[in-house]
Order: structure tokens, then sequence, then C-alpha cells
């Protein structure tokens, strides 16, 4: 599996934090969400997310410092998902 360049590394940390904060910070049901979306889209997860440990990542980095980098693509993806 190649590495991420920086371009994907920053998308999916802004397709993770989305689901987080749809999610209220749940690592597990925010993965879940993911998943079902995809399922149900017939979508490919994109490779770049590795799976559950992104979420637990991007979720202790919130812990730590809040939702601080939400933009407003960020919000305009969350009224898309709405779990």
């Amino acid at each position: 599996m190649a590495r991420r360049t920086k371009e994907e590394l920053e998308q999916m940390q802004r397709i993770v934090q989305t689901y987080l904060f749809a999610n209220g910070n749940n690592p597990h049901k925010a993965f879940d969400a993911l998943v079902k979306e995809h399922l149900l889209g017939a979508k490919k997860i994109p490779d770049y997310i590795k799976g559950m440990s992104d979420f637990v990542k991007e979720s202790e980095k919130i812990k730590e410092t809040g939702f601080q980098n939400l933009t407003d693509e960020h919000k305009n993806q969350l009224d898309i998902i709405k779990v």
C-alpha cells in the first residue's frame, strides 16, 4: 500500500472530522456511518482512509484541541451526511 500524499492526508482529515462531528466525536459510530453511506451509495471507500485507526487518531486530536478547523466545507458535508 502506497503512502498517502499531503493532499490525500488533508482530504482524509476533512472527511474523518466531518463524520466525527456529525457523530459526537465517537470514532466507532463515525466509521460505521462512513461505511454505511458508501455501501448504500455503492461507492468505494477511498484508499487514503486506512480504517478505524484514522478515526481514533483524529478523535483523540479533537478531544485535545476541539473542532477548531471546522470550515464551511465541513458544514456543507454535514448537511449531506445527517446520520
